[in-house]
């Protein structure tokens, strides 16, 4: 499916502010109900076609910071200094700021692999004969080295 102007700058506003699709939401659909927006931005996330747009966009990303020598040891450094990111409040105050604190966890679980988004995965039946129950235990060990070369 293909996507359509607002649904590719959903894409980008959600990797510009740290994956926040409510915040993505709202921007590129002028939506004012934070409600709203957080559930069509899911609705909008599980489209494998905005998913891959997304897979798109951060593989180009790394491939212009690694250009700029941006690497991961560096990013780390940024999220650890996220961790204990500060704001003011209109008293002056200075309080934890949570956003950030929340992006950089994200960040640094996503950075070390330990996110991971949900996929719908599709099997097509190519021979529109397997049936699982009448297969042997090593033909389902076959059968289930072969899908995850497959993937």
């Amino acid at each position: 499916m293909k996507l359509n102007k607002n649904q590719k700058l959903f894409c980008e506003e959600y990797i510009k502010n740290g994956y926040n699709g409510s915040k993505a939401y709202k921007l590129v659909y002028n939506q004012d109900k934070r409600t709203h927006a957080a559930v069509w931005a899911s609705q909008l996330l599980q489209k494998e076609s905005v998913r891959d747009y997304i897979d798109q966009i951060e593989g180009s990303y790394r491939i212009v910071g690694y250009q700029e020598g941006i690497t991961k040891a560096e990013m780390l450094k940024v999220y650890k200094e996220m961790l204990n990111a500060n704001k003011k409040t209109a008293t002056g105050e200075e309080i934890p700021d949570w956003t950030a604190r929340h992006n950089a966890v994200q960040g640094i679980a996503k950075l070390l692999g330990d996110l991971t988004e949900k996929r719908k995965l599709e099997l097509e039946d190519k021979d529109k004969g397997l049936n699982l129950d009448k297969m042997t235990d090593e033909e389902k060990e076959e059968y289930r080295k072969e899908l995850l070369e497959e993937l």
